[in-house]
């Protein structure tokens, strides 16, 4: 013999008799099903309604906003309940965290159930979550029913629609309503949305939690090439972040060569190597090359204009780097007649002024 778990709770076992009597009185027999058959099919329609519409919202980029975990499509009562289980992507596919989701419904008074459901098992499965990711999660702090609720990017657990006999199509509409509204909208847009006077006390903790953070720096030394993500703190200049689109890559007319006319240029990899004072290109299939970061003596001054962007008819001046870069990107462009030109510190605008900018088409920094 053993001690019980906590007491049972026979007074509410005494009273399942009386919510049946009530049940069957609220919603009655009628022609051949009976009170649970008709509650049975109205829950599944409205969890049908509720998962089509769900399933079709996507981002502007095309990746689905829903992440759903079932069984079925919704196409059987025998085999589906009432209840719809399912994590919401942001545009780039990350999980989006469902204490954030359950803040956000209570401030539309809208009641969610989230974790994993007492259901370990079910979770586990439906997450991928490998018995390594369960004791990486308890070690991290994660317990049952907190709202720790996104490990390393992976979700603890989901968030889960119950419909009952007492639920309209309105209610389901709100719903979807709320997740389009504060999902397929920025951000910052969401979370100003997030009034912590209407949160429960449970949940007051979660916006501070969720306030935004910088999860990575990139910069982009020649304009139009790939990106070079930074790893640690980096300076900042009068022109934004220090060697940010200094250089360019330009044709033997003079014209800057874009991703609209090259789309190859994307896989031009730069490589900053401070310490050594060069800056590293890479491209696939082929051998690497360096120039240095800063303005060496007698190099050849060019003049030359940034077109097809939105800084068009701007004059740049600038250096050239040398003709064993220019035939590294002649090779790898298998274009004739390119040059790699660093720009000098200022530039001629449209009106005739000239400021200290850099060759970004229309602001210093970039916020996505």
């Amino acid at each position: 013999s053993q001690f019980e778990d906590g007491t049972l709770s026979f007074l509410n076992i005494a009273s399942l008799l009386e919510g049946f009597n009530t049940l069957a009185h609220l919603v009655p027999t009628k022609k051949d099903k009976n009170t649970m058959q008709r509650i049975s099919k109205y829950v599944f329609q409205l969890a049908k309604y509720g998962y089509d519409k769900l399933s079709v919202l996507k981002h502007a980029n095309g990746q689905p906003l829903i992440k759903f975990y079932n069984h079925t499509s919704y196409d059987d009562s025998r085999y589906q309940g009432g209840v719809i289980t399912f994590n919401i992507l942001h545009e780039d596919g990350a999980f989006v965290g469902f204490a954030e989701v359950a803040c956000l419904a209570a401030v539309f008074n809208i009641q969610l159930r989230t974790g994993c459901f007492c259901n370990p098992g079910a979770c586990q499965w439906f997450l991928q979550l490998s018995n390594n990711d369960i004791r990486k999660q308890y070690e991290s702090g994660h317990i049952c029913s907190d709202y720790n609720d996104l490990v390393d990017g992976v979700p603890t657990g989901a968030v889960r629609v119950s419909f009952g006999f007492m639920t309209r199509k309105q209610d389901v509409n709100k719903i979807i309503s709320m997740i389009e509204e504060c999902y397929l909208s920025t951000t910052a847009d969401r979370l100003q949305r997030m009034d912590i006077n209407k949160l429960p006390k449970s949940l007051k903790h979660i916006p501070d939690r969720l306030k935004p953070k910088l999860k990575e720096i990139c910069i982009y030394p020649i304009k139009s090439c790939g990106a070079y993500k930074v790893i640690d703190s980096w300076p900042l200049t009068t022109t934004g972040f220090l060697y940010d689109r200094g250089w360019m890559i330009v044709d033997a007319t003079g014209m800057s060569l874009t991703q609209k006319n090259q789309p190859r240029l994307c896989l031009i990899r730069p490589i900053i190597h401070r310490d050594k004072g060069t800056l590293e290109l890479t491209f696939t299939g082929m051998k690497s090359v360096e120039v240095s970061l800063e303005i060496a003596g007698e190099i050849d001054y060019l003049n030359t204009s940034i077109c097809q962007s939105k800084v068009c008819d701007d004059v740049v001046s600038g250096y050239d780097c040398g003709k064993k870069v220019a035939s590294w990107l002649t090779d790898c462009l298998e274009l004739s007649g390119l040059r790699l030109i660093r720009q000098c510190t200022k530039r001629r605008c449209q009106d005739g002024a000239t400021r200290e900018i850099s060759l970004s088409n229309q602001a210093q920094f970039l916020l996505i």
